[in-house]
């Protein structure tokens, strides 16, 4: 008799752990399953913000100015993330990362002096410039890899007393930028 109650408590015994397993491995599929949504979730979310960038162009002559002035793209070629503004002229970093800038001004002005600096948070990174001599179409470009954090402003200014010149279509003066990578 003794035997047969330890048998039938083993085999009791025996019958809760293999419910408490099962039970257990359901709960680890449920959780295994909802990690990877999550991480799918994630995946789609950087690659929203990853995607980021812009070229915009001017549609007339700017300038001269008795001070510094920032520089007002108004026609929008591309703004993918709209990080551009186009009523400020500014650039804001929507998430840390590497960025590649670019920009090309021209003038057509005799005896003027035409050229932009790209600043980043008020900071000049950079300057072209040039004296047109003749009524000709004179060029200056340059592009820059910056490493900015989320927020960081970028923007293009117009040295005071300096010009330049565009007629509409031809996007003469264009600033582009784009997210290299997240970091």
């Amino acid at each position: 008799m003794k035997s047969a109650t330890a048998l039938l408590l083993i085999l009791c015994l025996s019958g809760a752990l293999v419910q408490a397993e099962m039970a257990s491995q359901s709960d680890i599929s449920a959780e295994l399953g909802a990690l990877r949504a999550s991480v799918e979730e994630l995946r789609l979310m950087e690659n929203r913000l990853a995607a980021m960038a812009f070229s915009v162009a001017l549609t007339e002559a700017v300038g001269p100015f008795r001070v510094e002035t920032t520089i007002i793209y108004p026609n929008i070629i591309t703004n993918i993330g709209n990080a551009y503004n186009a009523h400020t002229g500014f650039f804001t970093a929507p998430i840390s990362g590497v960025y590649f800038f670019r920009f090309n001004v021209m003038d057509s002005w005799k005896d003027s002096a035409m050229g932009a600096a790209l600043y980043k948070n008020n900071q000049r990174v950079l300057l072209n410039n040039a004296w047109n001599h003749w009524e000709d179409n004179e060029h200056v470009s340059n592009g820059v890899v910056l490493e900015l954090s989320q927020g960081d402003v970028v923007h293009m200014r117009l040295p005071a007393w300096y010009s330049v010149t565009d007629f509409g279509e031809h996007h003469f003066n264009i600033f582009s930028g784009f997210l290299l990578f997240p970091m």
